[in-house]
């Protein structure tokens, strides 16, 4: 047997080189030694939670991409994408400033890897924790007569955590609602955006919640004018001259179908009957039940004068005889020499009232032959009122 395994050693150690040749080339040809490029590597820090518990943190300003050159087998490399390369990263005694992170990478058996660079320079910052609360922010989206009446967010706060050099930047945390085509309540879910003192994002901080609920409630709005309710008279020999209210309307809000049924909104009663001289008084609105208003009362303003009854005596030569169309003899009538005319007018119109202001007529268009009679008028300035004429009619064709 051993004479077998002796016999022709050189052709069996010749066929050995050549089988061991040959299988060299064909891996070289089959599965050959290639390279692969991975760039915008980026580490994780292994001793991320020690970092923390020290209240540091990398400022967002370090750049901690880098490249990997993996070599190996092409049956090896062929599947391997970014998820496979596991690269950590170690900050050796981190502190506030420039700081080493030592690069490794954990690959599969048969890859070895060229890190570029093996070494990174970052700035630590402090760790800076600061509440905040939530505030909504409604877009200007609304729809005409749209109005939010309610706003209720949850949570209502939470922690902004990054840099001390950011987290001081973030003033508020809101987020934005938009209300457009919403006519009824609603309640939705909306991201949390950590803003600075302008309303512009801060970015590279992280909030302990990234959402919020938001509810609002949606009313409709519509202004409408104040209309004043009086209750009893002026008292006797005064007269209201004019009421007005301050503001003259006002914006009341509701259910849609509500708000769209008012047209006005009356105030609560005012007494008329102790009023003796111009005073100002506030009131309360009388608002249906269900409806808001952007105010409760109003001021009014009563301006109240006394009042003057008085009798004229006109010469019957003032009285003018209009439209005499058929040529009628008006020298004959009944009208006697002084007209009686009782008229009232505002205390402060006296100093300025004349009796020639009034101006007596007999209108002849329409006059009946059969009748005979025709109306005497009166026209009065503004702020006098005619009470009476005697005698009322003018008699043609009589004589006194």
């Amino acid at each position: 047997m051993m004479d077998l395994l002796r016999s022709n050693m050189k052709i069996k150690l010749v066929s050995l080189a050549f089988a061991f040749l040959m299988w060299i080339y064909v891996m070289a040809e089959v599965d050959p030694i290639i390279t692969r490029d991975f760039s915008d590597v980026t580490p994780a820090i292994s001793n991320a939670q020690d970092i923390k518990k020290q209240e540091l943190i990398i400022s967002p300003e370090s750049s901690l991409d880098m490249k990997l050159v993996l070599r190996g087998r092409r049956s090896l490399l062929k599947d391997i994408d970014n998820g496979d390369v596991y690269v950590l990263g170690y900050v050796k005694s981190p502190h506030v400033g420039k700081n080493v992170v030592e690069i490794s990478a954990q690959l599969p058996s048969g890859v070895t890897a060229t890190i570029i660079p093996d070494k990174l320079v970052v700035d630590m910052e402090e760790l800076s924790v600061q509440k905040k609360n939530v505030e909504i922010i409604i877009d200007k989206g609304a729809e005409d007569g749209v109005v939010v009446s309610e706003m209720q967010v949850d949570p209502g706060y939470t922690f902004v955590e990054g840099p001390k050099s950011l987290v001081s930047k973030v003033k508020r945390v809101v987020c934005n609602v938009d209300i457009k085509g919403k006519k009824t309540n609603f309640s939705s879910k909306y991201t949390l955006v950590p803003v600075d003192s302008q309303g512009r994002e801060v970015e590279h901080v992280q909030l302990a919640n990234k959402t919020a609920y938001v509810s609002l409630g949606i009313k409709a709005e519509k202004k409408v004018p104040i209309e004043i309710v009086t209750k009893g008279e002026a008292p006797e020999s005064y007269r209201i001259k004019s009421l007005n209210s301050e503001p003259e309307f006002v914006t009341i809000s509701g259910e849609s179908e509500a708000v769209g049924k008012i047209n006005k909104i009356l105030t609560k009663p005012v007494s008329l009957s102790d009023v003796y001289a111009d005073k100002n008084i506030e009131v309360e609105l009388a608002l249906p039940e269900n409806i808001n208003s952007d105010i409760q009362k109003i001021k009014i303003g009563i301006d109240i004068s006394k009042v003057v009854v008085e009798n004229l005596y006109i010469s019957k030569e003032r009285i003018s005889f209009l439209n005499n169309i058929q040529n009628l003899d008006i020298s004959k009538n009944n009208i006697p020499e002084k007209v009686k005319v009782k008229v009232l007018y505002l205390e402060e119109y006296k100093k300025n009232f004349k009796q020639e202001d009034i101006k007596l007529f007999v209108n002849l268009q329409d006059y009946n032959q059969k009748l005979a009679k025709m109306e005497i008028q009166a026209e009065a300035p503004e702020g006098v009122e005619i009470l009476e004429i005697e005698p009322k009619n003018a008699i043609l064709g009589s004589g006194n």
